[in-house]
């Protein structure tokens, strides 16, 4: 299967969510345009990042920023990824969230590690399991940012023999070879697609260093963004994934038995 993918690497305006609707908007007539079927948007694009300011800018699950994204998903007819703040009756939580191109949420992920530097920790609440959309491009393994970090992850998406890994985030220019180097591992690591889309700009003091890409399963950067706003499109083909696990059958000798306790 082939299809092509679009990642907008976007310069948010902090806590001004119609503005940056409006570049979502122009952008998806674009996409839709040059023949992409999804469109990846950064780690809280709608509003920026600022955790101290969750509660006031998150939205419900079915209306504000939510309900005009999945009309932006129906109009243009694109399945459209990215993570929002979302506050329901337990708080407010980073969800990552799928929305097919009929403008139904098929898929939702809120982000398992909060990152307590930031004091994410004070303002959200963490997710507690790994999603996989299994949709019309394949099996799709999701994370938020940090959660980059944290291979265990990933090995579990591994063992359900995902795709495509999507990673939105807001990854700051002073560890953007952090970013460039994990993508770049948990697409070896798992040999799958790896798509990273970074925001820029910004944002009460923190620069945000862009350098979104498409990392193949055999760990190449076939795509590459710098570090302004950018709109990138690019084919996938998903054969591409059971080519390199059959070249080099690693998942199939993931060991579950050895003792942890030595």
């Amino acid at each position: 299967m082939v299809f092509s993918v679009s990642l907008f690497q976007l310069n948010s305006a902090i806590g001004h969510p119609e503005a940056n609707l409006a570049k979502v908007r122009s952008v998806a007539t674009i996409v839709r345009d040059a023949g992409s079927s999804v469109l990846i948007l950064p780690e809280l694009w709608a509003t920026g990042y600022s955790p101290s300011e969750a509660m006031t800018w998150a939205s419900g699950p079915n209306d504000g920023v939510m309900a005009e994204l999945a009309e932006i998903a129906r109009i243009s007819q694109l399945t459209v990824i990215g993570s929002t703040l979302i506050r329901n009756e337990m708080g407010v939580y980073n969800r990552l969230t799928v929305i097919d191109s009929s403008g139904r949420v098929v898929a939702n992920y809120d982000k398992m590690h909060l990152f307590g530097l930031m004091d994410e920790t004070r303002s959200l609440r963490a997710g507690n399991q790994p999603v996989v959309w299994r949709g019309p491009y394949g099996r799709w393994g999701l994370a938020i940012c940090y959660d980059l970090r944290f291979a265990e992850l990933f090995r579990c998406y591994a063992r359900d023999r995902v795709d495509v890994l999507v990673v939105p985030a807001a990854w700051p220019t002073s560890r953007i070879e952090h970013w460039k180097t994990l993508l770049t591992a948990r697409a070896i690591e798992e040999q799958a697609f790896v798509i990273g889309c970074n925001r820029v700009g910004v944002n009460r003091e923190v620069e945000f260093g862009g350098h979104s890409m498409i990392i193949s399963p055999w760990g190449e950067r076939l795509i590459e963004a710098t570090g302004g706003e950018e709109l990138l499109h690019f084919p996938i083909d998903l054969k591409r994934v059971d080519e390199i696990r059959r070249q080099l059958p690693v998942l199939d000798d993931i060991r579950d038995d050895w003792d942890r306790k030595t």
